[in-house]
């Protein structure tokens, strides 16, 4: 059978072992060969190619890495260049990928989040979990269902006096544990440097019990002021204290409820004596 050449790549073929394969039909195939894909070296042109109708692809090895061409028969066009292409020891940044069942040590962006061990759980926000020494600010429960709730008051070794300030971003409750000595006047704040109407919105309130300690000559709450404006109290009963109770501790129950950003309030007032 005779050597034949192909039609698809120029390459030359032999059919038997007793066929010639020349140094010229050789020299041909490769050359053939390398048009279809070859490596060029830096500083080498890239080459223009004597026949067009077949698609070529070459890498072109620059001093700025390996680029990827593809010769369309007219233009060489890059397709992808070295610092594209993902390696195992690189580092790149990648956009736009999906990560199956990845293992990831350390996320570094302008922050560590670190993933904890098996040990501990993740809470889910569709999940039912149990959070122990967890602190929430300005939470916002829904149905919330409170088992042996511990509420934290504010014991203070004093009295109160004149205008006393109610620091209700501290705590709700407060008991003064000293006998009073004089009348005096609840004034209800956030703090020092916050208000007690940026603690609520409209429609919403706050229960307030202040606890005072009386020996034999008892005082009273004579008022209540938030923020230091002069609030009416409505109290149980339609019955306001006149007096404190002797040899007792009274407690003074005022929920506040904000009725208008202006701000206005309607405060509801009730003293139980204890003794």
């Amino acid at each position: 059978m005779a050597v034949t050449t192909s039609d698809r790549l120029g390459l030359t073929l032999w059919s038997s072992d007793a066929d010639n394969f020349t140094r010229t039909q050789m020299n041909g195939s490769h050359e053939n060969l390398e048009l279809v894909a070859a490596r060029f070296t830096a500083g080498a042109a890239l080459p223009s190619l004597p026949d067009t109708s077949y698609e070529r692809a070459l890498f072109y090895n620059t001093s700025a890495g390996t680029l990827h061409y593809s010769y369309n028969g007219t233009n060489w066009d890059e397709i992808v260049t070295e610092s594209a292409v993902v390696t195992l020891t690189g580092t790149e940044t990648l956009t736009n990928k999906t990560l199956t069942n990845p293992v990831i040590a350390t996320i570094s962006n302008t922050g560590t989040i670190t993933l904890p061990t098996a040990t501990t759980t993740l809470v889910g926000r569709d999940t039912t979990d149990t959070m122990t020494n967890k602190t929430l600010s300005e939470p916002t429960l829904k149905l919330a269902v409170n088992q042996s709730p511990i509420e934290q008051w504010q014991v203070v070794a004093a009295a109160p006096t004149g205008t006393q300030n109610i620091d209700c971003s501290t705590s709700a409750a407060w008991y003064y544990t000293a006998n009073t000595t004089t009348n005096f006047t609840a004034n209800l704040r956030g703090d020092g440097s916050t208000t007690f109407s940026s603690l609520l919105s409209v429609g919403e309130s706050m229960s307030v019990v202040v606890a005072v300690q009386n020996a034999s000559t008892a005082r009273y709450l004579v008022g209540l002021t938030i923020d230091g404006a002069s609030q009416t109290v409505l109290w149980a009963g339609d019955i306001s204290p006149t007096a404190g109770n002797a040899n007792s501790i009274d407690t003074y129950l005022l929920t506040v409820i904000k009725t208008n950003s202006a701000p206005a309030y309607t405060v509801f007032g009730q003293q139980v004596q204890f003794a």
